[in-house]
């Protein structure tokens, strides 16, 4: 299966999953049920390309936007209202995803731990696991796309102060900016006339993960 066609898979499962959220007396997991807010609402949450907003209509949902938004090819923008639409956990084990597949089997020795880190925080979101998400952050670096998971982690809530300081908590946005960074760096790592292809499967896969796939 191509990468068009399975993005275009994953947005009619997830159409297919939305619909079911909004029947009545039917609960709806919070991936899935940020499908069916308004994209406006999530956009606003950080800058669109111009060609997004162009595209951008009040009354759109966000699964609606996201398939007005694959029609057109703009990947990026895409990747970002994932970013910002999900749950934090599933934001940052959709990096994590999206990062094993782009590193291979075999990430250096030197990202590793920084993914690992991520992967262990969304799966127990304990305060002794944000923190050491962010000090294996800090050794892979921000600049790479499993120190931006980490730091997506870390960035979850809490404070990012030391724990003998006063809290300083994070933006609510930040986990977003980190995890979208993350995923479009990774997609950016791929040959040049692959990274369009990189973003579809990377925006499959978050589909998929929203629509419980």
């Amino acid at each position: 299966m191509t990468c068009e066609a399975e993005l275009l898979e994953s947005l009619k499962h997830a159409k297919e999953r939305a619909q079911a959220a909004t029947a009545p007396r039917q609960p709806a997991s919070a991936p899935v049920k940020f499908l069916t807010e308004r994209a406006a609402g999530i956009c606003d949450r950080f800058a669109l390309g111009e060609q997004a907003a162009l595209a951008l209509s009040n009354e759109m949902t966000a699964l609606r936007f996201l398939e007005v938004l694959a029609e057109k090819q703009l990947f990026p923008d895409g990747v970002r209202v994932l970013a910002h639409g999900l749950p934090k956990r599933d934001a940052v084990w959709w990096a994590c995803l999206c990062l094993r597949e782009a590193l291979g089997g075999s990430p250096s020795a030197k990202v590793k731990p920084a993914l690992e880190a991520a992967e262990k925080w969304a799966k127990s979101p304990s305060e002794e696991n944000r923190r050491d998400a962010k000090m294996a952050g800090e050794i892979a670096g921000y600049g790479t796309p499993a120190g931006l998971a980490a730091l997506a982690a870390f960035w979850s809530g809490g404070s990012m102060a030391s724990a003998d300081k006063p809290v300083l908590a994070p933006a609510d946005h930040m986990t977003a900016e980190a995890v979208a960074g993350a995923v479009l760096v990774a997609a950016a790592g791929a040959a040049p006339d692959d990274v369009p292809k990189r973003q579809q499967r990377f925006l499959a896969l978050g589909l998929a993960l929203a629509s419980g796939l």
